[in-house]
């Protein structure tokens, strides 16, 4: 039988629904489970990992966050996290902390190259070569 609150699954000696605790007096036995809807395409998770794992710096946070949140939201809806839409979540992940990684050693980089120029102009005008 299925809660009539929430949909899930329950035995027939549960008293309570295990996930939204409803007395089980309140479920009902429909002939066919109640039907799932999917928030997001489970391809359209994975398109999106794969995006934000290709993507270097803002982008991949971007397309990672997004997808992070696609996964959550397919999670919440009751829909199981296998196939496509784990694999999405993964790479999702790893594009965003991919993309916050790169972000750092970049401008790590950049405030060293203006660092070193600076220094170099430096010396290069206190010994009189450039007039």
């Amino acid at each position: 039988m299925f809660c009539r609150n929430c949909g899930n699954e329950m035995s027939d000696k549960d008293r309570f629904c295990t996930k939204c605790g409803k007395a089980s007096a309140d479920a009902v036995m429909p002939l066919t489970p109640p039907v799932k809807k999917e928030p997001y395409s489970s391809t359209l998770i994975l398109v999106f990992g794969i995006v934000s794992l290709a993507l270097e710096m803002i982008g991949g946070i971007v397309f990672g966050a997004i997808t992070m949140h696609m996964a959550k939201a397919y999670a919440n809806a009751g829909c199981p996290l296998t196939g496509k839409v784990k694999t999405g979540r993964i790479l999702g992940i790893v594009g965003f902390i991919n993309g916050i990684v790169t972000t750092v050693v970049y401008v790590i980089f950049v405030i060293a190259f203006f660092a070193v120029l600076s220094d170099f102009f430096t010396e290069l005008f206190s010994h009189g070569y450039v007039y």
